[in-house]
């Protein structure tokens, strides 16, 4: 049913609704249909050629009506179908028709996509038109619908940037909700030739030099802080420490004892497991200097990671469609006349 060439966006899109609405006894028909013959082959241990293309069939009615009214909902929020000559005070009572209009669709596009998923584990659908269904809802929902596999990988983090320093120390420095606005930041100093650390040598920090080094009672220090938050908890965690006098670690107020502390390069590790906790985490270090010059620490934070991924295996598939084959501006769904949008449709 071809379009009226003359008709406007507005009208093209009206013109789309009445036609899915017009054809809404003929799905139902054809879905009875196809289901009747489906469960009849199925209790009769029948699979040939006819079954195989009923599977298909009621597979690709299913994907192209949930389709078109997927598209339309793209269209309401992507690109809305304004009448011509409105005001833009009646464009924005427009807009909020349609997302509420998009709204709908989207509801029913996906109920068609989440019902064609049920079919398929009936073996009552089957074929590309299953992918397609698939791989709009794993777009959308890839929790819900991708298979999950767990990552592991190491992490470190040896950037200078949230490491604060004072040349004295403050109540409550070893706490995650110490407010150090008042700390400046680490000064990078010159790097040195230092080992323990492998291929990743942090920066040097060390006091600024607009800042006075205390020396009251004979033991002046600097103290280092910064805080790092963890959504999920680590498989491990720990400090990787080089410094030019000894330190003093502490994780959200609890001292940390190092596990190994190399008399040769003088680095040490120091194991942060059963101190870190979800959300804020403060990480403080307390340097004892010698003489007048400053004391320098090579922080390193190590963790090792788990993270779930969720890949696209579409039903009946032992094939893995990688990230970029499902993204929205690649794959390629069936092109519907009259519904499918020319160009690249951003994801709503």
């Amino acid at each position: 049913a071809p379009i009226p060439a003359t008709f406007d966006k507005y009208e093209r899109f009206v013109y789309k609704t009445k036609l899915l609405k017009q054809i809404e006894a003929y799905q139902e028909q054809a879905m009875t249909s196809y289901l009747k013959t489906l469960k009849i082959a199925d209790a009769y241990a029948i699979d040939d050629e006819s079954v195989r293309k009923a599977r298909e069939g009621l597979a690709r009615l299913m994907f192209t009506i949930g389709r078109c009214k997927d598209l339309l909902c793209v269209e309401s929020f992507s690109h809305p179908p304004f009448p011509n000559g409105i005001s833009e005070a009646e464009e924005e009572e427009y807009r909020a028709r349609f997302e509420e209009i998009g709204l709908h669709f989207q509801e029913q596009a996906f109920e068609l996509y989440r019902s064609l998923m049920k079919l398929v584990v009936q073996k009552y659908a089957a074929g590309e038109y299953v992918t397609h269904a698939y791989v709009r809802l794993y777009q959308n929902f890839p929790e819900e619908y991708g298979s999950s596999r767990e990552q592991i990988s190491d992490s470190t983090i040896s950037s200078p940037v949230g490491w604060k320093c004072r040349a004295d120390t403050a109540t409550g420095w070893l706490s995650p909700d110490y407010n150090d606005s008042a700390w400046q930041n680490a000064k990078v100093t010159t790097a040195h030739k230092v080992q323990g650390f492998g291929q990743i040598i942090p920066s040097p920090l060390t006091l600024d030099g607009t800042m006075t080094l205390a020396t009251s009672g004979g033991d002046p220090s600097l103290y280092f802080r910064r805080t790092i938050s963890m959504n999920d908890m680590p498989l491990a965690a720990a400090l990787v420490l080089h410094s030019t006098g000894a330190a003093s670690v502490f994780c959200n107020g609890i001292p940390v004892s190092p596990d190994s502390i190399s008399a040769a390069t003088q680095t040490g590790s120091w194991n942060l497991m059963g101190k870190l906790r979800t959300g804020k985490n403060a990480i403080a270090i307390k340097v004892s200097t010698t003489g007048s010059s400053p004391g320098t620490i090579y922080p390193m934070l190590v963790l090792r990671i788990s993270r779930m991924s969720f890949a696209a295996q579409p039903p009946g598939q032992d094939t893995i469609l990688s990230e970029k084959e499902v993204r929205s501006d690649v794959y390629k769904f069936p092109v519907i006349k009259n519904f499918s949008i020319e160009g690249t449709i951003a994801k709503k």
